[in-house]
């Protein structure tokens, strides 16, 4: 009787440790979350990273390309052009101090 009672302390110790412990399962799944979250923000970096490397290679390529990126982001444009800027209404409301 003696020996049962040692031995279901034994194990209820051990299947503690196995939960609670420093390398138990509450630890094994918090380190899975943070795994899974470390994954997910690779894959977003890795696409981002292919739509980077896609549009350097088009502006390396393709001139027209690259004429539309310099008009649109330095609003240039050629001597035989007009140049009209059109602000967003919405954007020039979030502008304005409050």
């Amino acid at each position: 009787m003696k020996t049962n009672i040692v031995f279901i302390i034994i194990i209820g110790v051990l299947i503690f440790y196995m939960v609670f412990g420093h390398n138990g399962i509450l630890k094994y799944r918090e380190l899975a979350a943070i795994r899974a979250s470390y994954e997910t923000r690779i894959a977003e970096t890795e696409k981002k990273v292919k739509q980077l490397n896609d549009e350097l290679n088009l502006v390396r390529k393709d001139k027209e390309y690259l004429e539309m990126l310099i008009k649109k982001d330095l609003n240039m444009k050629k001597t035989d052009e007009d140049l009209y800027i059109i602000e967003d209404s919405a954007k020039k409301k979030s502008d304005k101090p409050k």
